[in-house]
């Protein structure tokens, strides 16, 4: 998600660490110094592929996992 999505998202209580299906982050001042470090790694990417978010292939690994599983 972009940088300046990450704030509102706390806000919201919509925030989750590592990925969708991770722990919510809290309403907390711990919580809150979570949430901006996970907006200035955010960041970090973004000015790394030229200011703009990377956009993620979704779909793609777990399509081959699948394909190999049921090559048995």
């Amino acid at each position: 998600m972009p940088s300046t999505e990450v704030m509102h998202k706390w806000g919201a209580g919509e925030l989750h660490s590592g990925s969708k299906t991770g722990p919510v982050i809290p309403h907390t001042k711990a919580g809150q110094r979570r949430a901006v470090a996970i907006m200035l790694s955010e960041k970090r990417k973004e000015q790394a592929n030229g200011g703009t978010y990377p956009e993620r292939k979704m779909g793609i690994g777990k399509a081959k996992k699948a394909v190999r599983h049921h090559r048995k």
